[in-house]
């Protein structure tokens, strides 16, 4: 035992020593003994040494850490664009990631890109979160032979543990955009889960780092215009406060009034014709999107755009050396129209608390909205543990409890839990999974559609590693599941095959092929299949594409039966120049049913009308002549046609302006329009009637 106890102590010792003792100086220190280099490929994964080297230094004054990289670059470097911040482009770029508590798994990230745009971040095992931002800087400017980089990172506003030495980690990536090539220092991949953090390069600062509070206000105002009635408005809902704070080196709060989302851009255009549960829309507004990865709650707990208005938003989040943290609270707004009550002024709120350790993670989250006479809680849990090396048992718990007095004096529970194994044998992968869902279970904050019925099934897949072969990447895969509803008895299955390949340069295709069965409205059970195929290439940094094709045989909701579909789509997007980029994509859906139908159940006939071929149209441009000014644009459409509309179109402008760091000015202009007369060879558009058109101003400052 002894002899056990003294190479433990052996080894930390020469893993202490091994670190590098980052320097204290107010001036430059380019020295070999605060030089790091020797990266290694990690795209693709096979150790290969860099053959155009990076040298990096660093050293620290005050709360400030100095990074220098000197890279060495030919004809095959890419400079990439201009964007302004936390937008990438495709271009080279150093990311310098920081892990400042090595146990927590987590690390701060800052990218340095040729132009000099600023993207920075916090990430974890599973994910990046571009919301976090810091006061980084760097400069950047390069020759034909030589990329140079300086770091300026703040390290008061970061979370860490207050004692000296403070014994960090950090890891470097080099990205070669040409090439498709990516190096790492030290030799980490994504594919290590939590030791992707703990095998990172140890460094150890001796300099105090005076903790920075980090409070900031940032009040705003909008102004709107509505250009069809004519009128201006000022309502108070339209005044603002961001407060933010950072009380301990590892937490961070957030309070919000009246959170403002007037320069958002509206959601694209979907195919939700048949569709048999609600849209659903991503996120997008900054403060729901930032942060809530630590909460470790799904959409189908918590789904913020549940949250019409806000009135009043609070966030915190903090994380200590064994558990992460998080308090979310949002009172929403009643909104009131010419027919009644669109949307309740309920209370919403999440408590999450979550033990983390190198094998085993423990999500834990209490989810609740309530008002008058109504609660919906929900207990989420969602748990991990690696039992031996590529082995991961997953499960997730909940449990609802729920009463509306408008509706019943009954209080009702529900639950729903599953289990899943997870193996991860070399280019293998393979899961099996079991879960069961109660009637009663209720997620009034999130989005639950499905209830009272088990389900079970499994995958196997096979993905080769990348290469540097003409064949860059390729794998496949084969699934299937069954669903058992309890209320009637009736089944659903599902199961398929998939196979992709990666071809040089940049390109590849995509196969599906399916098949299973699905429960009409009444119960009926029918058969379905589907095959697609996708191909795309990636080549060419101005003009990018990808065709997708599928020919299936999907349910109908509305007519009680499936029908052959085709659906066609292309996307096209690129960087015209380094500051004018676009993205333009259209699909066509067609149906093989009439579009006047009889709809016999039981005894009852009646007609059912339904478009059977239209189209999606998105597209956006983007114009940054600087860092600090953005101008974008966009247009939706689609041309499903009911009743007298043959189609819908939003047209969208928006110019964001940095007049000083980290004062806005926003301008924006939007218009939503239906078509009331078809389009035909003498009159290709039409005629089109505005249903809104609105203009805003908005100014938001930081004090």
């Amino acid at each position: 035992m002894k002899h056990v106890v003294f190479c433990i102590l052996f080894f930390a010792l020469i893993s202490v020593c091994l670190a590098l003792q980052v320097p204290v100086s107010d001036c430059p220190v380019i020295t070999d003994t605060n030089l790091i280099s020797g990266f290694l490929r990690v795209t693709p994964e096979d150790k290969a040494a860099e053959t155009l080297p990076t040298k990096v230094w660093m050293w620290q004054d005050e709360d400030i850490l100095h990074v220098q990289l000197d890279c060495e670059i030919d004809s095959t470097f890419v400079a990439g664009k201009i964007t302004t911040r936390d937008v990438t482009c495709q271009a080279d770029y150093i990311r310098f990631q920081l892990v400042t508590i090595p146990d927590a798994y987590f690390s701060y990230i800052y990218f340095a890109f040729p132009l000099g745009n600023l993207v920075d971040g916090a990430r974890t095992a599973n994910a990046a979160d571009l919301a976090f931002n810091s006061t980084y800087n760097y400069t950047s400017k390069y020759s034909d032979k030589l990329w140079q980089i300086h770091y300026q990172i703040p390290l008061g506003e970061l979370r860490f543990k207050q004692q000296l030495p403070y014994r960090w980690k950090i890891i470097i990536t080099r990205s070669h955009k040409e090439r498709n090539e990516a190096y790492n220092l030290p030799f980490v991949t994504n594919d290590m889960k939590n030791d992707y953090f703990s095998k990172a390069y140890d460094i150890e600062l001796s300099q105090p780092i005076k903790r920075s509070l980090g409070v900031s206000l940032r009040p705003y105002l909008v102004k709107s215009y509505d250009l069809i009635e004519k009128t201006d408005s000022f309502d108070p809902d339209k005044i603002g406060l961001d407060v933010t704070m950072n009380p301990g080196q590892r937490t961070r709060l957030k309070l919000s009034m009246n959170p403002d989302f007037s320069d958002t851009p509206p959601d694209y255009a979907a195919d939700n014709y048949n569709s048999k549960y609600p849209p659903y829309y991503q996120e997008n507004r900054f403060f729901f999107t930032e942060d809530i990865d630590a909460f470790g709650v799904g959409s189908t707990v918590f789904y913020s755009r549940r949250i019409v208005q806000p009135r009043l938003a609070f966030k915190a989040t903090g994380n200590t050396r064994n558990f992460n943290w998080g308090v979310l609270s949002a009172f929403d707004k009643e909104i009131r129209g010419d027919y009644g009550l669109i949307n309740r002024d309920d209370y919403f709120q999440v408590l999450s608390f979550i033990p983390t350790s190198k094998k085993l993670r423990l999500a834990n989250a209490v989810v609740s909205r309530m008002n008058d006479g109504y609660y919906n809680h929900v207990y989420s849990g969602n748990y991990s543990w690696e039992i031996i090396k590529d082995i991961t048992l997953t499960s997730n718990l909940l449990g609802s409890i729920r009463k509306n007095e408008a509706e019943s004096d009954e209080q009702t529970e529900g639950y729903r839990g599953s289990l899943q194994l997870n193996t991860f044998p070399g280019e293998w992968n393979a899961y099996a999974y079991y879960g069961v869902v109660s009637k009663d279970l209720a997620c009034d904050a999130g989005y639950l559609n499905q209830k009272n019925f088990q389900n079970y099934g499994g995958s196997v897949g096979w993905d080769k590693d990348e290469s540097k072969d003409y064949i860059t990447y390729q794998g496949a895969s084969i699934w299937g599941g069954k669903t058992e509803y309890f209320d009637d008895g009736g089944t659903e299955f599902d199961a398929g095959a998939n196979y992709y390949i990666n071809l040089r340069p940049e390109y590849g295709f995509d196969t599906n092929v399916a098949m299973g069965s699905e429960q009409d409205d009444l119960g009926y059970s029918h058969d379905n299949w589907g095959a697609d195929f996708k191909v795309f290439c990636d080549k060419l940094s101005a003009f990018s594409v990808s065709g997708y094709y599928s020919r299936s045989n999907v349910l109908v909701y509305d007519l009680y039966d499936t029908f052959d579909k085709d659906y066609f789509s292309l996307n096209l997007w690129g960087d015209l120049t380094k500051t004018f980029s676009y993205d333009v994509s259209g699909s066509l859906s067609d149906f093989h049913y009439p579009k006047n139908n009889i709809v016999t159940i039981d005894t009852l006939s009646f007609p059912v009308t339904l478009d059977n071929r239209y189209a999606i149209i998105n597209g956006i441009i983007i114009f940054t002549p600087s860092r600090t000014l953005r101008f974008s644009g966009g247009i939706s459409m689609d041309t499903y046609e009911s009743e007298d509309v043959y189609a819908h179109t939003n047209i969208y402008g928006n110019l964001r302006y940095e007049f000083k760091p980290d004062y806005f000015l926003y301008l924006g202009y939007s218009t939503r329009q239906f078509q009331d007369e078809k389009s035909l060879y003498a009159s290709p558009m039409g005629h089109f009637v505005k249903n809104s058109a609105n203009a805003y101003v908005k100014v938001s400052i930081k004090i």
